[in-house]
């Protein structure tokens, strides 16, 4: 898990080295299109309320990771990670079906073909609890190596105390 976290922060680094402008959730999302040979396409995107905050979609010619936009840059960063684990799992998360298929249908409106988007994320309806703590876990080591970049800082200084223990228990 934690291999993989650093390969995508190092590509990630050199993507945003090339291009200073380059803002990190973009930065892991080119440099996994351009490592895996699939484009995957970031969407930030509203979800509507009480479903989810993320979606991984594979589409056959490219991929649509969508993260919720109303959430801080951190938070984001935790979304995409946990998507970014499923699909290295090769097996969308819990937002398959009901809400998730709801929260695709809205988000994609008109963009991409909505029954196939349905049909992507509808086509996996069990819950794996065991999956999803790894994804989580996999999203919240993946935002604490980028959290200098996310916050606007490159300093590893905690603010605080309760700053500290936050992000401890997020670096695991």
């Amino acid at each position: 898990m934690r291999r993989h976290r650093d390969e995508l922060f190092a590509g990630a680094m050199r993507r945003m080295a090339q291009d200073p402008r380059e803002v990190p959730l973009r930065a892991v999302c080119t440099y996994v299109s351009e490592s895996s040979g699939s484009e995957v396409r970031l969407m930030l995107e509203a979800f509507p309320p009480g479903t989810v905050s993320g979606l991984w979609l594979d589409l056959g010619d490219h991929e649509v990771i969508a993260v919720e936009m109303n959430t801080l840059p951190v938070h984001q960063m935790v979304i995409l990670g946990h998507e970014l684990w499923h699909r290295k799992e090769g097996r969308p998360g819990s937002t398959a079906g009901g809400p998730g298929a709801a929260a695709a249908a809205r988000m994609l409106g008109d963009r991409w073909r909505i029954d196939e988007a349905v049909a992507h994320v509808a086509a996996r309806t069990d819950y794996d609890l065991d999956e999803e703590r790894r994804a989580e876990r996999f999203g919240r080591l993946l935002a604490a190596k980028f959290r200098p970049f996310l916050l606007g800082t490159r300093s590893r200084t905690p603010s605080d105390e309760l700053d500290r223990r936050i992000w401890a228990s997020l670096e695991g």
